[in-house]
């Protein structure tokens, strides 16, 4: 996709970005009335938001958030997506961490095609054996060039009771079109975090090597 010619800042610029934010807001708007809701609200519309993008390769809107699978294309008009490490698999090899308590840690990473040269991105992680959290980390810091951006993040997933079997482990790549004034750093809901888009992955199972 070709890229956005870069130009020294100037009220020039500044009119040259509106339209590109504008035909985002224009895709966003477009993506939630196709989409809709079901009516119900909070962190179980979300879930079932996450899983129907997740089963039919489609973007589901909850809460205002544009909800999109990752690795997988064509997800939005423009061609915008984010590739990670994870696709195709559903085991991710985690290491031990000690101290400051039991975690684990392993490598994610991702790269978005398609976006804004000023967009910004986090990751949002959270266990999947019932807890209705999701940790925020800090901004990522891209590892690739403006025209190819390429993020590689650590996650930690603190676990008292981790044993042989993995833990449950969802990500979603947090996209904001716009540097975000703050991101709260624990939410219940991905919409929470003022994210325009939100790719996650299916459930992966974290399991600890030997």
């Amino acid at each position: 996709m070709p890229q956005p010619e870069h130009r020294p800042a100037d009220d020039t610029d500044d009119m040259t970005r509106r339209p590109l934010f504008s035909a985002f807001a224009i895709v966003l708007a477009l993506a939630m009335a196709a989409c809709g809701g079901s009516g119900s609200s909070g962190f179980d519309a979300e879930l079932q938001a996450i899983n129907r993008a997740l089963e039919t390769g489609m973007c589901a809107v909850s809460e205002m958030l544009e909800i999109c699978p990752a690795d997988t294309t064509d997800v939005l008009p423009g061609g915008a997506e984010v590739e990670t490490s994870v696709a195709g698999g559903s085991t991710v090899p985690c290491t031990d961490v000690l101290p400051p308590g039991p975690q684990c840690v392993f490598e994610f990473d991702y790269a978005p095609r398609g976006f804004p040269p000023e967009a910004e991105f986090r990751l949002a992680v959270r266990t999947t054996d019932g807890a209705r959290r999701w940790t925020v980390t800090a901004m990522s810091v891209n590892q690739g060039t403006p025209t190819d951006p390429h993020f590689d993040n650590p996650v930690l997933i603190p676990d008292p009771e981790f044993d042989a079997a993995g833990r449950g482990v969802q990500i979603a790549v947090l996209v904001f079109l716009e540097p975000p004034v703050s991101v709260p750093t624990t939410v219940t809901l991905l919409a929470d975090t003022g994210a325009d888009f939100a790719f996650v992955t299916a459930d992966l199972s974290a399991e600890v090597g030997d």
